[in-house]
């Protein structure tokens, strides 16, 4: 068992304190299990890399955007915020349908802050 599968006592802890909030040492584990994010890493390595490269030779039409919403998050980590900023044009990137909506930032930085790492 990795640590990205729950067993079932702690199924039977996390079904008990959902409820009430789940708790952090859970969070990043059922966040990469419940989203599928644990199937699409495993299916497909080094995805997000890939997308890093990408957005260096084809530029997100976001990019302007990107930044003026960075400019306005409630951090002032160098480095939180050049994560934060490849996540979202990568984002932008691979979802070009979508795109970039304002906004983003804050729901990214908030997993961020659950994931701390990457999981890649």
């Amino acid at each position: 068992m990795d640590k990205y599968t729950l067993n079932e006592k702690e199924k039977d802890i996390l079904a008990h304190f959902v409820l009430k909030g789940i708790p952090e040492i859970y969070r990043l584990r059922l966040w990469i299990i419940s989203t599928g994010a644990l199937n699409h890493i495993k299916l497909n390595p080094f995805y997000y890399n890939k997308l890093l490269k990408l957005s260096e030779q084809v530029p997100s039409l976001f990019v302007d955007i990107i930044q003026k919403d960075l400019d306005r998050t409630n951090t002032n980590e160098i480095e939180l915020k050049k994560k934060l900023k490849n996540i979202l044009i990568c984002y932008s990137i691979r979802n070009s349908s979508i795109g970039y909506c304002q906004g983003f930032n804050y729901i990214v930085l908030k997993i961020l802050e659950v994931v701390k790492d990457e999981v890649i």
